[in-house]
């Protein structure tokens, strides 16, 4: 090999340009106090959200006819649709909820919902028939954009369980976006 001949490394990284993307930089991927939260986090909701359900009953979903199949009518119908199947996938098709069009929603907050046995999963069921429903709001518009209906309906319901938790999370109220995005997921 002649001294100023590249190695096949480097000329692969070169031609690649792997260094933008960080993969032979020494650096972790996430500061060590982001990486402290996010676990602390995390083991707060499998501590307050049935763990079991997570790890035998949760699986990775994506926004396609696998997870989401069907057609509807209409808007409301179709909303519908998604929503439901939401609530398989979170394991809470016990939840007393109704759906409507934000435009019909007004900003109050949310009455109690009481839940017997398990908030997730087979073992859960509404208190009454005739007991509170958490009112979900959805935005029409969105049908044309499932990805982002589905991430809405999950953030939703994530702002609903949260507060069903017997403790509050590691870091309290202050990160309250942040830990509804952690449930969604």
């Amino acid at each position: 090999m002649a001294e100023d001949a590249e190695c096949g490394c480097c000329q692969f990284k070169r031609i690649v340009n792997l260094e933008m993307f960080g993969l032979f930089n020494q650096k972790p991927p996430l500061e060590a106090e982001v990486a402290e939260w996010l676990v602390a986090h995390f083991a707060w909701a499998l501590d307050h959200f049935d763990s079991q359900i997570f790890f035998n009953d949760t699986q990775l979903v994506l926004p396609n006819n696998r997870f989401f199949p069907g057609r509807a009518e209409n808007v409301e119908q179709m909303a519908d649709l998604v929503f439901t199947q939401v609530k398989k996938l979170a394991g809470i098709t016990h939840w007393p909820t109704e759906l409507l069009d934000q435009a019909s929603c007004s900003l109050q907050p949310p009455g109690a919902v009481e839940i017997r046995g398990a908030l997730r999963g087979a073992g859960g069921e509404a208190a009454e028939p005739d007991a509170p429903r958490l009112l979900i709001p959805y935005n029409p518009q969105q049908i044309n954009n499932p990805e982002g209906l589905i991430a809405s309906f999950a953030h939703v319901i994530a702002q609903h369980l949260g507060p069903m938790a017997n403790e509050a999370p590691p870091s309290g109220a202050e990160d309250w976006p942040e830990i509804t995005e952690l449930l969604a997921t």
